[in-house]
């Protein structure tokens, strides 16, 4: 039985979605090469990938076209790491704002510790040379290389570096200081909800370890 049977009928919006695109869903992306995708001389140029047709343009920092108190299920994947911890806060605020009582967000993120445990294999393995650059890697704040001219523009369009790397206490201070309560550590498909099944079965990462996922209410 779903544990999720109380959740309130509203809008269900992933925001960072990627190509990952469910049509039960509201899917907004902030890449700029969302917007150039859809310009097809400059799209086959640069040879960008095809976005899914339901994927609107929308930052969730600034804050996404939606009413407030609207939305039921709000879901993001791999996307919280590459928020500056300013942009983090307000993008938590306006997740807060737009969702309805008794709302759910789902979320999954790095894992700040599996990182650590990575560099601390290495060390105990005998291979502490290249401990840290395993853990540079691992956390994804490092840049080995731009230059290419590939290279400068993945750097530049692509909002791929992380800016901040989470454990679970840190992250569940930021979200209950945003207004949300009931923090569950969550695991890919463990919310009991079929809407959220449907998106999660899309992840890349949800057979590995990597990830702290969160899963927290509006009261």
């Amino acid at each position: 039985m779903s544990r999720f049977l109380n959740i309130p009928e509203g809008h269900s919006v992933q925001f960072g979605s990627g190509l990952c695109a469910p049509d039960s869903w509201q899917n907004f992306d902030v890449s700029p090469t969302l917007l150039l995708s859809r310009m097809p001389m400059v799209s086959s140029l640069l040879k960008l990938p095809k976005w899914p047709r339901n994927v609107r343009f929308g930052n969730v920092v600034s804050g996404l076209p939606l009413s407030k108190s609207s939305c039921a299920r709000v879901y993001s994947d791999q996307v919280l790491e590459h928020l500056s911890l300013e942009s983090l806060r307000r993008a938590l605020r306006n997740v807060f704002d737009m969702m309805m009582p008794g709302g759910v967000f789902r979320s999954f993120t790095p894992d700040l510790k599996h990182s650590i445990r990575l560099y601390e294999k290495a060390v105990a393995g005998g291979n502490a040379s290249e401990a840290a650059s395993i853990f540079v890697r691992a956390i994804g704040m490092g840049v080995e290389s731009t230059s290419s001219f590939r290279d400068k523009l993945r750097e530049h369009f692509g909002n791929s570096r992380h800016l901040w790397i989470w454990d679970e206490q840190s992250i569940r201070r930021e979200l209950e200081a945003a207004g949300f309560g009931d923090f569950r550590r969550a695991l890919y498909l463990d919310s009991g909800d079929s809407l959220f099944d449907s998106i999660e079965s899309h992840s890349e990462w949800r057979h590995e370890q990597l990830a702290l996922g969160f899963e927290v209410r509006k009261a």
